[in-house]
């Protein structure tokens, strides 16, 4: 929940590489009633929302356990479909239908909307979605 929240808190320093800023910003604070682990856990899925998946060459992936690393890789794969999802910032499916069909969530939306941008970035951001959760996300 707070990784989602925070994720995009690094825009305030730099867009271009904010994902890399949130991660500094949210490890750096302390949270009242957040763990250390906790705050690299939420640091490190806000850092993956974007671009390079996490990698044996990144300190900040390779300094959690196992089990931080798949926490962070899950809710990093699932935070990257909701900001796809979010892209416009119009609340496009904050009443969507997801369901499962063989290897694929299919996310159906209620509103009666132009939903060809959340698409195209569901195609960028979905590989992740797809190599964690061996599930295609897709936009019914």
């Amino acid at each position: 929940y707070l990784s989602g929240i925070l994720h995009d808190i690094g825009s305030f320093i730099d867009a271009r590489k904010h994902h890399k800023h949130s991660y500094y910003v949210i490890r750096n604070s302390q949270i009242p009633g957040i763990s250390e682990k906790e705050t690299d856990i939420i640091a490190a899925v806000a850092r993956y929302h974007r671009k390079a998946p996490p990698r044996s060459s990144h300190p900040e992936y390779m300094n959690l356990d196992r089990n931080s690393k798949v926490v962070v890789a899950t809710l990093a794969a699932i935070l990257r479909v909701a900001d796809a999802l979010d892209h416009s910032h119009q609340f496009k499916f904050k009443n969507a239908d997801f369901r499962i069909d063989g290897h694929q969530l299919i996310i159906s939306c209620r509103q009666q909307v132009d939903c060809s941008i959340e698409r195209i970035f569901l195609e960028f951001k979905g590989s992740m979605f797809y190599r964690v959760m061996d599930l295609k996300a897709v936009i019914a």
